[in-house]
C-alpha cells in the first residue's frame, strides 16, 4: 500500500549538520550516517547540460559530471528522450508511448558512481523528490515508468521497479518522495551507484508520465542491527516556557549506535519532577524517528521555577539532561502585601512602605511588572510614586508622605491589563497638640426613656487656640444601657459633629429603656490623643433621682428647655 506522508523529511545538508556533534563523540573514523551523492541537489552548475534527444541509444556525461545519462530510442522510428540537468533538478523529457513489434516505448536513466565502497550489514536508504504530470504511485514504480536503483558498477542490486522495500509519499502538489531501502549481508564489493531513471514496461500510452523530476537525492546508511551507544540534545539550552504553555524549542535527543548513525524506533524515556516545577512528557516513552531522534511535546505545569527534565534509553547509562525554568504567566492578581491601617500626623512619612505583590492567574509571584500608584485630588491623601516595578520576589514597594489634611482615605495600586487592584487604608493624624478637653458634666444620670439634663460637650484646641471644622465622634453602646445621641441634626448611638468656631462639639442623649451604668465616649477623629469618657446611669422607677456614686451631677429637677443649636450649660 502507497505510504502518503506531508511529514517534514530532512534535505540535503540537514543531516550532515546534526551529524557534526556526533563525529565529535566518536572521532573521525565513525561511519557517516548520510552517503555523499555528490551534486544530488543538481545545483552545481558544471553539472548543468544536456544529452540524448536521438534516434537509438546512448550514454555519456551531462557537464562534467558526476552524473552520466543513459538513453535509448526506438531505432529509426523514435527519438530517445532529452536528459538535462539545471539549477536544482535533473529532468527526463520526451517519454513517448508506442508499441511498435512488440517494442514498449523509448528510456533514459540519469546514474553515478558515489565512489564510496558498499559495507557489510547495513541498510542503506535511498531517497529522491520526484514531480510528475500526474499521480504517482507503487504500481507505477512497478511498470517501471519512473523509479530509483541501487547498484554496484553496472549492475543494480536493488530497483524501486521491483523491491518490496520501497515507498511513496506525497511532498506537495505532484512533487512526491519515493523511498528505496537494501540490505547487505555479510560479504560486499565494489562502490555504490545510484540511478534515477524512466524506464516504461507494459504501460498503456495513456498511462505513461512523458517528464519526469528529480531533485534532492541522498542516501543513508547505517547498521542493520543497531545498538544505542550515546545520546546527543539536538539543543542543549536552557528552556524556560511559561507556565501551562508548550516548551519551545521542543526537547529532542537523539540516538546514535558505535558507528554514530541515529537508530530509529528506539524508546526515549523521560522523568520530569513529581512536585513542584514541572512539565508534563507525552508521549512518554517517546519512540525515535528515522533521524533518530525523538520529539515528545513538553508543556509545563502551572508552577513556577527551575528543575531539570532527563531522556535516557533501556540499557544504555548516559543521559541527557535539560534544564528547565518555567517563568510566571501574566499579572493576575494584585494584593497589598502590608502597609494598609497605618496612621502618620500629617505632612509627615508614614512609618512603612506601601508593599504590592503581584500573581499570575496561577498564584506564581510575577517579577518585572510596572504597578501604578494612586490616591485622592483633594482633602486628605499623601504625596507618593506614581509608579514602581515589582522584583524577583513579585513584590513592588513605595514610600508614601501624609499631605497637611487629615483624614482617613485610599491608596490604590494596579497593573495594566489586570482587573485586580489592591486598596491601602491610611490615616493622616491631627498635630499632636491638638486636644480634646472636657468641657461638659462627666457623670449624669436620667430616668429611663428621658433626656439627660447636660449636654455632652467637649472642646478641642491647641495650646489654648480653639480648633473649628474637626470632627469628633460621639458612641455610646449598642445594646445594654445606652442612650440615643442627637446634635439637633442627626440621631443615632454613634454621631459625628464638627467643632464650632469655638471649638466645641456636643450631643444631647436620650437614656433607652435599660436600666444602668455605661460610657458614652467622644473620640476627636484623626487624633493621637485617647477618648473622652461620660460616664451616664439610666435610672429605673424605683431609683432616686440622684444616685450614690455620682458626684458633681448637673441635673435639674425640671429640666429647662433648650435650643439644640446652642451650647447647654
Amino acid at each position: 500500500m502507497d505510504r502518503i506522508s506531508s511529514s517534514p523529511r530532512p534535505r540535503p545538508g540537514r543531516l550532515p549538520c546534526l551529524l557534526a556533534l556526533s563525529a565529535l563523540v566518536f572521532g573521525a573514523g565513525a561511519h557517516a550516517a548520510t552517503v555523499d551523492v555528490p551534486n544530488g541537489d543538481f545545483s552545481n552548475p558544471a553539472n548543468f547540460g544536456s544529452v540524448g534527444g536521438l534516434i537509438g541509444s546512448g550514454s555519456g556525461p551531462i557537464g562534467s559530471g558526476p552524473w552520466h545519462g543513459r538513453w535509448s530510442g526506438i531505432l529509426g522510428v523514435l527519438g530517445a528522450p532529452t536528459l538535462t540537468i539545471s539549477s536544482g533538478e535533473a529532468r527526463i523529457s520526451g517519454l513517448v508511448g508506442v508499441n511498435i513489434a512488440g517494442l514498449l516505448n523509448n528510456s533514459g536513466s540519469f546514474e553515478q558512481d558515489t565512489g564510496a565502497a558498499w559495507q557489510p550489514g547495513r541498510r542503506y536508504t535511498l531517497t529522491a523528490d520526484v514531480t510528475t504530470s500526474g499521480v504517482l504511485n507503487l504500481a507505477t514504480l512497478q511498470n517501471g515508468n519512473v523509479g530509483v536503483a541501487l547498484a554496484s558498477s553496472t549492475t543494480r542490486l536493488a530497483s524501486s521497479a521491483t523491491s518490496s522495500s520501497v515507498s511513496v509519499g506525497l511532498v506537495s502538489g505532484n512533487t512526491y518522495e519515493v523511498q528505496l531501502r537494501y540490505e547487505t549481508g555479510g560479504a560486499v564489493s565494489g562502490s555504490i551507484g545510484v540511478h534515477l531513471f524512466a524506464e516504461p514496461s507494459g504501460l498503456l500510452t495513456a498511462d505513461l508520465l512523458p517528464t519526469l523530476h528529480f531533485s534532492n537525492v541522498r542516501l543513508d546508511s547505517r547498521a542493520i542491527h543497531q545498538v544505542p551507544s550515546a545520546l546527543v540534545a539536538v539543543d542543549a539550552s536552557p528552556r524556560s516556557p511559561v507556565v501551562g504553555a508548550p516548551v519551545d524549542p521542543p526537547l529532542a535527543i537523539k540516538v546514535l549506535d558505535a558507528d554514530g548513525d541515529p537508530i530509529e524506533g528506539l524508546d526515549v524515556e523521560w522523568t520530569a519532577p513529581s512536585s513542584g516545577p514541572s512539565a508534563t512528557v507525552t508521549p512518554n516513552p517517546t519512540p525515535t524517528g528515522p533521524d533518530g531522534i525523538a520529539r515528545p511535546t513538553v508543556v509545563a505545569n502551572t508552577i513556577a521555577g527551575s528543575y531539570v527534565i532527563t531522556g535516557k534509553v533501556s540499557g544504555l547509562d548516559a543521559t541527557v539532561q535539560f534544564q528547565m525554568t518555567n517563568l510566571p504567566g501574566p499579572a493576575a492578581v494584585v494584593d497589598g502585601a502590608s502597609g494598609s491601617g497605618q496612621g502618620a500626623v500629617a505632612g509627615t512619612p508614614f512609618a512603612a512602605p506601601l508593599v504590592v505583590e503581584v500573581r499570575d492567574a496561577w498564584g506564581n509571584v510575577v517579577p518585572g511588572v510596572q504597578v501604578s500608584f494612586s490616591g485622592p485630588a483633594t482633602g486628605a491623601g499623601a504625596s507618593l510614586p506614581t509608579h514602581a516595578t515589582t522584583g524577583e520576589d513579585g513584590r513592588a514597594a513605595v514610600s508614601a508622605v501624609a499631605n497637611g489634611n487629615a483624614g482617613q482615605y485610599t491608596i490604590r495600586a494596579a497593573v495594566a491589563g489586570t482587573d485586580d487592584e489592591a486598596a491601602f487604608i491610611l490615616t493622616n493624624l491631627l498635630d499632636p497638640s491638638i486636644l480634646p478637653i472636657d468641657e461638659g458634666v462627666p457623670a449624669q444620670n436620667a430616668a429611663v426613656e428621658s433626656l439627660f439634663a447636660c449636654a455632652l460637650l467637649v472642646r478641642v484646641a491647641a495650646d489654648g487656640e480653639p480648633q473649628p471644622g474637626l470632627a469628633v465622634e460621639f458612641a455610646a453602646p449598642a445594646d445594654g444601657p445606652s442612650a440615643i445621641l442627637s446634635d439637633g441634626v442627626q440621631s443615632g448611638r454613634v454621631i459625628t459633629v464638627e467643632t464650632d468656631e469655638e471649638g466645641y462639639a456636643w450631643v444631647e442623649a436620650t437614656a433607652n429603656a435599660v436600666e444602668g451604668d455605661y460610657v458614652v465616649t467622644a473620640q476627636l477623629l484623626y487624633a493621637l490623643a485617647g477618648p473622652i469618657e461620660f460616664h451616664l446611669h439610666n435610672l429605673g422607677a424605683d431609683d432616686p433621682i440622684y444616685a450614690s456614686g455620682f458626684d458633681g451631677v448637673c441635673v435639674p429637677t425640671t429640666p429647662e428647655p433648650r435650643d439644640a443649636n446652642d451650647a447647654p450649660h
